[in-house]
């Protein structure tokens, strides 16, 4: 009777389908010996998520009751290959990563190969150290307008010999743009 309770406190199980995750505890509808239950889905404080399908988890039995039972969920498809003491975020079904790499640097990838967005909304977001853009640059609305290389440009002149509205292109710009 023990080794047989001992035998089940701990074992694989798959997740059948994502939970509608709008319980106070999350949980899913994991497979495991051919059977199917409603489980609670451990995660580290802070983090939550909602596993897919086909989701391998380990099932465990608090207090060794049967009926009593958490699962932890892993997936190794798609995780990145990282080196000794890194650390990562991933999204399996999209490939988005965030990779705390070894040498300090954290590499944010949005969707496959990154294609996804990344959005950030706050009161302020504060960058130290220089900011390098490669593609175009969206400012948005809500501040001076900025005029670049290439862009058609209309300057009104009020007064003087050369008053009047002239339009042109930007033919030169600088390529250090500091905020001092």
């Amino acid at each position: 009777m023990l080794s047989r309770l001992l035998q089940n406190l701990t074992k694989f199980a798959k997740v059948k389908e994502a939970s509608k995750d709008d319980q106070q505890f999350p949980q899913q509808k994991v497979d495991y010996d051919g059977k199917l239950a409603n489980v609670f889905v451990l995660f580290p404080y802070g983090m939550h998520g909602n596993m897919s399908a086909d989701t391998i988890t380990t099932l465990h039995s608090i207090q060794a009751d049967l009926a009593n039972r958490v699962a932890i969920g892993g997936y190794n498809e798609g995780r990145p290959t990282m080196a000794d003491g890194e650390v990562c975020l991933y999204h399996p079904p999209t490939d988005a990563i965030i990779h705390f790499k070894e040498n300090g640097d954290l590499d944010i990838t949005s969707g496959e190969g990154g294609s996804g967005d990344i959005n950030i909304i706050c009161a302020t977001a504060n960058v130290t150290g220089d900011v390098k853009v490669d593609g175009k640059t969206d400012l948005g609305t809500g501040g001076a307008g900025i005029a670049r290389l290439g862009d058609d440009v209309e300057v009104v002149i009020t007064s003087g010999s050369s008053s009047g509205t002239w339009a042109g292109t930007i033919k030169s710009a600088s390529t250090n743009n500091n905020a001092n």
